[in-house]
């Protein structure tokens, strides 16, 4: 397990925490915070290709080093730049018959804008009064899929995400921006977390507990309940 706690002179109070999970050997997510610019972030390599771990590994050093931003608008466009470079990084890696590929979602916050960008099944969530809201729909089969009105016993495997970075075409992430408030806090996950433990215990977690003991126990929470897949948290609290 890794963690990670932003200073306390920082803006914001944030953890992440990241494990192989109960059944894989290699963890093939990682997450990334720098609260100095407001940044946070979620990969997770797809391992049913290859090299899964290296390509999340991409992303993160791609998004660490993106510029600062004078704007919310500023920063979002930084961050999609990042992705936009690491996704032609993992093209080339891969060359023109495999793919290494990975999801991302991608906090960003400058002043009382919280904004997002993501690719793939990572999620974020927004706690507001105990209430978890997801802010991010998967780009999955199973999500169209649903959101066609398709029967539940019919639905695709949940892992088939539609669109990623180093997918070639699939890659098109999609971005959005909300306002917080005090006493918010956002989660971003893989979704080695939300598929096995229920959003109340989510939110209760989160809500209970700092950001650097909240990702800690998501992640027992995860590994008790089987953790088939690797399992990677990011707890952000604004202006904490």
């Amino acid at each position: 397990m890794t963690l990670a706690r932003a200073a306390s002179e920082q803006p914001a109070l944030w953890g992440g925490a990241s494990h192989a999970g109960a059944v894989r050997r290699v963890n093939e997510d990682a997450f990334l915070g720098r609260p100095e610019l407001g940044l946070w972030a979620v990969a997770d390599g797809m391992g049913g290709h290859g090299r899964g771990d290296e390509a999340s590994a991409c992303v993160v050093e791609a998004l660490a080093a993106a510029a600062e931003g004078d704007s919310a608008v500023a920063r979002l466009r930084h961050a999609r730049a990042a992705l936009d470079d690491a996704h032609v990084r993992l093209l080339a890696r891969a060359g023109p018959t495999r793919i290494i590929g990975a999801t991302v979602v991608v906090l960003s916050l400058f002043g009382d804008a919280a904004s997002l960008i993501w690719a793939g099944d990572c999620r974020a969530y927004r706690l507001r009064e105990r209430a978890l809201e997801r802010l991010t729909e998967d780009h999955s089969l199973v999500e169209a899929y649903g959101r066609a009105g398709g029967a539940p016993g019919e639905a695709p495997p949940r892992h088939i995400v539609t669109r990623a970075l180093g997918a070639g075409d699939a890659y098109d992430p999609e971005s959005r921006t909300v306002l917080w408030r005090p006493g918010d806090a956002f989660l971003l996950c893989s979704d080695g977390l939300w598929s096995v433990v229920e959003e109340g215990v989510v939110a209760h977690l989160v809500n209970a507990l700092p950001p650097h003991r909240a990702v800690r126990q998501l992640l027992a929470a995860a590994l008790a309940r089987g953790a088939p897949d690797n399992v990677t948290a990011v707890v952000v609290r604004p202006g904490a």
